[in-house]
């Protein structure tokens, strides 16, 4: 499965030696909001170019990342973010690619709007 990553599973910040058995696709955006809640980023409804990576997982992969999320398949009403399918530009080929990515499951309130729509340059300034 293919999975857009926008926050700190990116290559190089905190989470990202989950994805080291997974193979990288390129560079790419999705159109959504993008805010920062402290530690971690999240994305909800938006029309806002995101920037992320974009992975191929297996199914181990896949099932670390849910738990990461907070994600639960069989309950998705309670889960903190909910995995959903979107439709991805790549950043070297503008081609689409339709995959998955996780969606914040809450109001966002004490977010802080990241209007650059790029979570690693946020954290360099």
């Amino acid at each position: 499965m293919r999975i857009f990553v926008y926050g700190t599973l990116m290559s190089g910040l905190e989470r990202a030696t989950v994805l080291n058995n997974s193979q990288f696709l390129g560079a790419g955006t999705i159109q959504a909001t993008l805010y920062n809640l402290g530690s971690y980023p999240c994305i909800s409804e938006g029309s806002t170019r995101v920037v992320g990576e974009i992975y191929e997982v297996d199914d181990t992969t896949l099932q670390e990342l849910d738990m990461i999320e907070g994600y639960d398949e069989e309950s998705p009403e309670t889960s903190l973010y909910c995995r959903r399918q979107v439709t991805a530009i790549m950043a070297d080929s503008n081609a689409q690619l339709l995959l998955e990515t996780y969606y914040y499951n809450l109001t966002v309130e004490n977010g802080e709007l990241i209007e650059s729509g790029d979570y690693r340059k946020y954290l360099e300034v």
